[in-house]
């Protein structure tokens, strides 16, 4: 009788912990079936997050890290004043 009951309780115990681990998994399934229905929501209005990515205003970080952007700027700046003489 004592068996029975221990039994029971150890099946009790692992249909929770089996129902726990699914609501766990089951989490991160939905995250990614959202970040899917995103992904499909912007592809239909057209709006590419890397397209758009590439035409946003560079920080300063951004722009140290690319001198030759800045010279290239800079270069273009000196050439129209050289041409205003």
């Amino acid at each position: 009788m004592e068996y029975e009951k221990q039994n029971e309780m150890m099946e009790f115990k692992q249909e929770m912990m089996d129902d726990v681990m699914d609501e766990a998994f089951g989490a991160e399934d939905e995250e990614e079936k959202t970040d899917d229905m995103v992904q499909q929501v912007l592809d239909e209005v057209g709006i590419g997050l890397g397209a758009s990515m590439a035409s946003a205003p560079m920080s300063l970080a951004q722009r140290e890290a690319s001198p030759a952007a800045e010279e290239t700027d800079l270069q273009g700046r000196l050439n129209q004043l050289r041409s205003l003489k």
